[in-house]
């Protein structure tokens, strides 16, 4: 097992993959890891599922295309639109992959609303958005490991609504499509921020 920084700094965003299968037991292993991510007062209001059906999947990417164009025809600015197109190809990409896995979450009331009977935090899914974050985070690091390639995807949900009845998930909110599979491509790392723009101390 690689050292957790250096294992955290080597993944990449992997987009291309080969026809290889995905192992059974790694999948589970990925979901294993998931579901072991922290969650506010342990709600775990998370569900993952994962796709391997390629009917399935043409059909998700199907959707996400009629969806875009369909944003894309609503545009009025020429150059937005054209903008838009280009960037819209990118939320298909998971098409190639054997193995998709859509992470939700289940859209439940804070626990200090639900506890006070108050509005007091009235984005009422910002616990459960980041618990799935950092679920999917750890799906991540866990398909890295084993030697997969795999990528967040949050272009897909323009397409949420048929996503969710395609996958039978009536009822939770779509978080984000983690295609996975044998990387085709070994990406160059991506440039960071300096540290010092985006980090602080208190002393």
């Amino acid at each position: 097992m690689k050292d957790i920084i250096e294992l955290i700094k080597s993944r990449r965003s992997v987009r291309k993959f080969s026809n290889a299968p995905v192992a059974e037991a790694d999948i589970d292993r990925m979901l294993e890891a998931a579901l072991w991510a922290p969650s506010a007062s342990n709600r775990q209001s998370w569900k993952f599922v994962a796709v391997k059906n390629p009917s399935v999947i043409k059909e998700m990417a199907a959707a996400v295309r009629a969806a875009a164009e369909k944003l894309k025809s609503q545009i009025e600015d020429e150059d937005n639109a054209s903008a838009f197109g280009g960037y819209s190809g990118y939320f298909t990409f998971f098409e190639s992959a054997p193995v998709v896995i859509a992470a939700c979450f289940n859209p439940r009331p804070n626990f200090v609303n639900v506890l006070s009977g108050k509005n007091l935090r009235p984005d009422d899914n910002l616990e459960q958005t980041t618990a799935v974050g950092a679920a999917i985070q750890n799906m991540l690091l866990a398909a890295h490991a084993m030697g997969y390639g795999a990528c967040w995807m949050s272009g897909p949900l323009i397409a949420e609504p048929e996503l969710i009845k395609i996958l039978k998930l009536e009822g939770l909110r779509l978080a984000a499509l983690i295609p996975v599979g044998v990387a085709l491509e070994t990406p160059a790392a991506p440039k960071r921020k300096p540290a010092g723009n985006l980090t602080g101390k208190v002393e």
